[in-house]
């Protein structure tokens, strides 16, 4: 192999990763800009921004207001007792915090799209699968896409699962528990966002665990399941 090749599948290829992740985040915000102009699609988004305007000002509440069937919002609470609050989970709602304290809030889920394209690559990376052809396919796919240029949980919710992909791949090659204190973290994140998607994750990963230790029958596998186990409930 000459130097030059080697040079560049050392540093050609991650600056090209690079650049892949930068256009997905650019693609993903101008779709938000140009073809939704940062309009709700559903009554969910309104939801989060108003939870995470809640969150910025460091509270988890308003008071309900005095002539609250006016402002009546089906997916915000509005009770004497609770106060006025979004009623889904906190996770997407401190995830959007960032993009609503500079007033941007559509560039999160933008750069969610170049996060979860980064988990991804490195999934493919660790079981030796082409690269290339599946960032082609994510930067044709609509819904990949299109998502992305929306206030839904689901872009922090592909994040995290792709994290969790990542951590537990990386766990299965390597035998190092550090990256099942990862999936299960990963897992803990997902379950705060979206519970029953993290529900039904928890079953085809808690099954391969649990068949991984039916195998290695050994102490180490045993404290791999309960360190992926308790990391796991950090979420809970």
């Amino acid at each position: 192999m000459s130097l030059r090749s080697s040079l560049f599948k050392r540093y050609g290829v991650r600056l090209l990763g690079v650049v892949t992740i930068a256009v997905t985040t650019l693609l993903c915000y101008q779709v938000g800009l140009k073809t939704f102009h940062h309009a709700f699609l559903t009554s969910d988004e309104g939801s989060y921004l108003f939870q995470a305007n809640n969150f910025l000002e460091g509270r988890i509440a308003r008071d309900a207001p005095p002539f609250g069937r006016s402002l009546q919002h089906q997916m915000i609470i509005q009770d004497i007792d609770v106060g006025w609050l979004s009623r889904y989970p906190p996770l997407h709602s401190l995830w959007l915090v960032p993009g609503v304290a500079i007033g941007k809030p559509y560039m999160v889920p933008a750069l969610t799209a170049g996060l979860s394209l980064l988990f991804i690559i490195l999934t493919l990376k660790n079981i030796g699968v082409r690269v290339g052809p599946v960032i082609v396919l994510l930067l044709c796919s609509p819904y990949f896409i299109f998502m992305h240029g929306t206030l839904l949980s689901h872009t922090s919710g592909l994040a995290c699962t792709s994290l969790m992909l990542w951590s537990y791949i990386s766990w299965m090659v390597s035998r190092k528990s550090r990256w099942l204190i990862i999936t299960g973290a990963a897992w803990g994140l997902l379950y705060m966002g979206r519970p029953y998607t993290a529900f039904l994750l928890a079953i085809p990963f808690g099954i391969a665990s649990l068949l991984d230790l039916n195998r290695q029958r050994d102490q180490k596998a045993l404290n791999a399941t309960l360190v992926f186990v308790l990391s796991s409930l950090t979420g809970v």
